[in-house]
């Protein structure tokens, strides 16, 4: 595994539209596009097929959006994550400024063991070998973070079209 997807900072902030189209299997974004300085870019892909990307504002490290590119061949359902009290509260993730700061191409791949389960009301996107130690729930999205602020999991509820599932 390269460097875990580690954020420095959670704190509170926006909601996160959750979408899904025909071409994109899953948005969320933070932040409605607007002018402003193009964003670096964090590439994950995993061995099962997964493609995650996420936008970061260049000066600040905060997440922007969240794209799905592919889940990869999805698997049977995850155990389930903490469970939800329902709180519609946002959050800002930002990402520690290693992990993307020294690509002079704004654009940072990496490869990290992620997996996709699908749930009956959305999919849930883990990090093999990562244990959460915490959980923050920010709108439609909980995210598992483990004690150094690693990416352990994604659970994001959200309608999302069968075919996006098959590999």
């Amino acid at each position: 595994m390269t460097d875990p997807l580690r954020f420095s900072v959670v704190d509170e902030g926006g909601v996160p539209v959750a979408e899904s189209d025909y071409h994109v299997p899953l948005k969320l974004v933070w932040v409605a596009p607007e002018l402003r300085p193009t964003p670096a870019y964090v590439r994950v892909g995993g061995p099962a097929g997964a493609e995650l990307e996420f936008r970061v504002d260049p000066d600040s490290g905060a997440v922007l959006a969240l794209v799905v590119l592919l889940f990869g061949g999805a698997e049977g359902e995850a155990a389930a994550a903490d469970a939800d009290d329902g709180a519609q509260a946002g959050c800002t993730l930002v990402v520690e400024p290693h992990v993307w700061q020294s690509e002079q191409s704004g654009v940072v791949f990496t490869e990290l063991p992620v997996r996709t389960h699908r749930l009956p009301d959305g999919v849930q996107i883990e990090v093999e070998g990562l244990m959460p130690a915490r959980t923050v729930h920010c709108g439609p999205v909980t995210f598992g973070l483990d004690a150094d602020g690693s990416l352990a999991f994604l659970n994001v509820r959200a309608q999302i079209a069968d075919r996006h599932f098959q590999s």
